[in-house]
């Protein structure tokens, strides 16, 4: 036996000497396996703490791109040509190109919410944009350079003339001052002002009562004997403002609204574009309906002109008429005359005015024709028009109070009252428009050849 076991003792003593582990006997066997001498984080090593290999202060885990300290959750978008910085997976806005014009606000797109804007982009007339090509600077077409309330865009072919613009008046001065392409053509000649119409011409589609008045867009307003009726002049038409009656005169005020007498209320209201009405004064059995020189109202009805402010309503007398009843009213072209048609006697009177519009002595006695003046106007030459009931005529009267038959009328063919037509739209300015009540509450077109005092043309040969 000791033959046999001897050589198995000799191998194992050759494997493991004598003394030895395995370990470094100078330093304390902790049983954990590893290398005792310290922990290096090294490959190999199980320690499991994610990377942050940009230093950023965002490891691999939350760091949507851990090459770049410039991304991160919650980091600021920046024009760096990274899409998405702050790593919530949608592309910062001012990297995208939200209106599709080819321009981010990184490329310097002032207004990414709309295509017509960005750097290069062309000046265009376009509703209020002022800087279309992002150089911080108003567009030269949408600049007033000459003051006069207009632009380019507005229609100033001539931004460098303040007499100059679309709705300028084109006077004799060889210059296409309204932008139209024509020149001088706001240009008349009162000693070859005609002395009876040039045409009548009943219309389509329009109705008047005793009063007429034109908006700012193309449409004539008057009553069909129940409501207020708006009409172009082509003759397509909208009922405006319902169930009101029979009104008096009219006349659209400063601020876009229509003021009316209401007879069967005895008050004056008024109705906004959309046909909301309100009160707005005591009518004080008021018949004729104006707005003066100074924007304010002006009615007459009873024995006086009163001054309504559009503003607040408050009304003032300006002038009485003793022992007359005033019916119509009407001012010159200076704004310093106010006439008065009244019911009657057939006076028509005439008073000076102060700068505030204001009397200056009592009314006086200008011509004496008919008996019932139901509409006063003056032209741009200085002629009075005025309509006649009792007579159902026209008359024209001269600076001097010279009264002459313009056109005389039937009854049915009568027209009661009168205004201007605006020039907008196909009506004309040299024509007056009159109400026909006993016509079915039709509107007549009478051509007189010349526009009314507030003609800013230039004027020849006026009496």
């Amino acid at each position: 036996m000791f033959r046999l076991l001897a050589p198995v003792l000799v191998l194992a003593l050759a494997v493991a000497p004598c003394g030895c582990d395995g370990d470094d006997d100078d330093v304390a066997d902790d049983d954990t396996g590893d290398d005792d001498t310290g922990d290096d984080d090294s490959a190999g090593d199980d320690d499991t703490t994610p990377a942050d290999a940009d230093g950023d202060g965002h490891d691999e885990t939350v760091d949507c791109d851990d090459t770049d300290p410039a991304v991160y959750p919650g980091a600021e978008a920046a024009c760096d040509g990274v899409a998405d910085n702050d790593c919530d997976g949608e592309p910062d806005t001012n990297e995208a190109d939200a209106d599709g014009d080819g321009h981010s606000e990184c490329d310097g797109d002032c207004a990414d919410y709309n295509a017509a804007v960005y750097p290069g982009a062309e000046q265009t007339c376009d509703d209020g944009i002022i800087d279309n090509d992002c150089d911080g600077y108003i567009d030269a077409n949408e600049t007033d350079a000459d003051g006069d309330g207009y632009t380019e865009c507005d229609g100033d072919c001539d931004d460098d003339d303040d007499a100059i613009f679309e709705l300028a008046w084109d006077v004799e001065d060889g210059i296409d001052n309204d932008c139209d392409g024509t020149v001088d053509e706001d240009v008349i000649d009162c000693a070859t002002a005609p002395t009876s119409p040039l045409s009548e011409t009943v219309l389509p589609g329009a109705r008047g009562y005793h009063g007429l008045a034109f908006d700012e867009f193309g449409h004539i307003v008057g009553s069909d004997g129940n409501s207020l009726i708006r009409c172009d002049y082509q003759g397509t038409w909208s009922v405006y403002v319902p169930g009101v009656g029979s009104c008096e005169q009219m006349a659209y005020m400063p601020d876009g609204d229509l003021a009316f007498v209401n007879i069967n209320m005895n008050i004056v209201m008024r109705a906004n574009p959309a046909g909301a009405t309100s009160y707005l004064a005591p009518a004080n059995a008021a018949y004729g309906l104006i707005v003066g020189p100074d924007e304010m109202l002006y009615s007459a009805g009873g024995v006086s002109v009163r001054r309504i402010d559009p503003a607040t309503g408050d009304s003032a007398i300006v002038t009485s008429i003793n022992g007359g009843e005033a019916h119509t009213v009407g001012f010159d072209r200076d704004g310093d005359r106010m006439f008065i048609g009244t019911v009657g006697g057939g006076n028509l009177y005439v008073v000076d005015l102060d700068e505030n519009l204001d009397a200056v002595g009592p009314p006086q006695v200008f011509a004496n024709f008919g008996g019932w003046h139901d509409g006063v106007g003056m032209d741009a030459c200085g002629y009075l028009f005025v309509v006649d009931y009792s007579t159902s005529a026209m008359y024209r009267i001269s600076p001097e109070g010279i009264p002459q038959v313009f056109v005389q009328w039937g009854y049915n063919g009568y027209g009661h009252g009168l205004v201007w037509g605006s020039g907008v739209g196909g009506w004309r300015t040299d024509a007056l428009y009159v109400p026909l009540p006993y016509n079915a509450n039709q509107v007549k077109e009478v051509v007189i050849g010349t526009p009314s005092a507030a003609f800013g043309g230039t004027v020849h040969n006026a009496p």
